[in-house]
């Protein structure tokens, strides 16, 4: 044991091998790396559109190139890289992302791209700042042909020139006429019939007639509001009876009413309130006369009043009347036609029974309102709710009128373009969302031909036979292709 401890101990310190006497001794060393972690934030190095890009193709990919290579996942990640709200899918590849809209973008609009510091590359560093570029899109280059449309609640119904018809919109019943209960948000043609003459689209259900007179209805028929003797859904044009004498007709909330050639009157479908106007509370799931009389010449279905123009201008209404839509003074509903005052004057080109208001022109050209006004949608520049016509300003230039569940379009003689009422989803079309007691212009066109206000959404011909759409558009309605609401007339292609 002694020994092995003197054997140990004339050894190298900390057991090494010894070393022979005279020779150098060196010690091993480990050199620290010296790369330098990336910490630079990337950029984007150019974009397609290119920044302030004008008549960009509405078919057009959004995309951006980034200074290097970027982590894919960020990218693509929800809210990264948007456009306008619009819908789309996003891909990356190599140093470029792609933004794919869902559907073409609407002509003649400006948008905006964003990408946010969402963005990282592969060392994690995010872009320094929301990078933003702007671009507009082309005028269309198909050349318009738009003759007729109708906005309901939440859907849209078009005739183009050639009389082939078009819908979009909500379709949960069928109301679009396609064969389907799918949503559109964009036209698409109805059948390939080329002789539909006039169409009125209502709460859930859609009527139109044909140049040869004959009726036809589809959507919702839950209150018989279809006319064809039944309670059911249809997602097709069904002809209504055999009839060829039919000349106008208009879709209600859940009712109908029309005119025949011969100058009767027939309502069917739901009628709380009287609004069928055959004096009875009755719902009828086919057409019934009301009356004998032979001198209607329009009339104009609301969600649950009726108001009508006779020949020797006289007006009448019935139906429900709380708020005094009906105009006769009172606020008691009338199961039966009931004349509005004295005055003859009453034009049979334009009326429009709304939610629970009404409104209607003289053949002087002055404009006149009734019915509820909690929003400003008489136009009398105050909420105060009327039960008599009360004229709106002084000017006799009024060509056209239409009202839909809160607020009211009009055009002037000059081809003005009018609104004023609820304007929370941007239906007035002056580009806020500011309620108006008081008509405003919309723009400075002189070109407008007609317009048809829906729920909370409004569509309009130009003489160009263009077709324009604003406010609402949660289901599609204005058909420009998405589901964003609009503040200011855009045209749809």
């Amino acid at each position: 044991m002694l020994l092995l401890i003197g054997l140990f101990a004339g050894c190298g310190g900390g057991g090494g091998v010894s070393t022979p006497a005279g020779t150098a001794t060196t010690t091993a060393t480990t050199t620290p790396s010296t790369t330098t972690p990336d910490t630079t934030a990337p950029t984007v190095s150019s974009t397609s559109p290119a920044s302030n890009a004008t008549n960009v193709a509405t078919s057009t990919a959004i995309t951006a190139t980034f200074s290097e290579p970027m982590t894919a996942s960020t990218i693509t990640a929800p809210g990264t890289f948007t456009l306008n709200g619009v819908t789309g899918v996003v891909t990356y590849t190599g140093t470029t992302a792609t933004f794919t809209p869902s559907a073409n973008l609407s002509f003649n609009t400006a948008y905006t791209a964003t990408i946010t510091t969402g963005a990282h590359d592969a060392s994690h560093n995010a872009i320094a700042s929301n990078y933003t570029w702007s671009f507009t899109t082309g005028a269309t280059t198909n050349t318009p042909n738009w003759a007729f449309v109708s906005a309901g609640i939440y859907h849209t119904i078009a005739i183009k020139t050639g009389g082939t018809l078009w819908a979009w919109g909500n379709n949960d019943l069928g109301q679009l006429g396609d064969g389907t209960t799918a949503g559109k948000s964009s036209p698409v043609q109805i059948g390939t019939e080329t002789s539909w003459a006039s169409v009125s689209a209502g709460g859930s259900h859609t009527i139109a007639i044909k140049t040869n007179g004959t009726l036809w209805a589809w959507g919702s028929s839950g209150n018989g509001q279809l006319g064809d003797g039944t309670a059911i859904n249809r997602s097709s044009p069904v002809q209504i009876g055999t009839e060829t004498s039919w000349v106008s007709v208009s879709a209600g909330g859940q009712h109908t009413i029309a005119i025949k050639a011969n100058g009767t009157l027939w309502a069917w479908g739901r009628n709380t309130f009287g609004a069928l106007g055959d004096g009875t509370t009755n719902q009828s799931t086919s057409p019934i006369q009301i009356g004998t009389e032979t001198n209607w010449s329009s009339v104009s279905a609301g969600d649950l009043h009726t108001i009508a123009i006779k020949t020797n201008g006289t007006l009448w209404a019935w139906g429900r009347n709380e708020y005094g839509q009906l105009g006769d003074g009172t606020t008691a509903h009338k199961s039966s036609p009931l004349q509005i005052g004295t005055d003859t004057h009453w034009s049979s080109v334009s009326l429009s029974a709304g939610y629970d208001h009404s409104v209607a022109m003289k053949t002087d050209g002055t404009l006149w309102a009734w019915g509820l006004n909690d929003y400003g949608q008489l136009g009398d520049g105050t909420t105060v709710n009327k039960s008599s016509p009360v004229q709106i300003g002084n000017e006799s230039n009024w060509s056209s009128v239409s009202i839909g569940d809160l607020h009211t379009i009009a055009i002037k003689t000059g081809g003005t373009l009018w609104a004023w009422g609820y304007n929370n989803y941007g239906q007035l079309g002056d580009g806020t969302t500011i309620n108006k007691t008081s008509p405003v212009q919309i723009g400075i066109g002189t070109n407008w031909s007609s317009v048809s206000a829906g729920s909370n959404h409004t569509v309009a011909i130009r003489t160009d036979s263009s077709l324009w759409a604003w406010g609402w558009n949660t289901y599609g309605q204005l058909g420009d292709g998405t589901t964003i609401d609009k503040s200011s007339p855009m045209q749809i292609p």
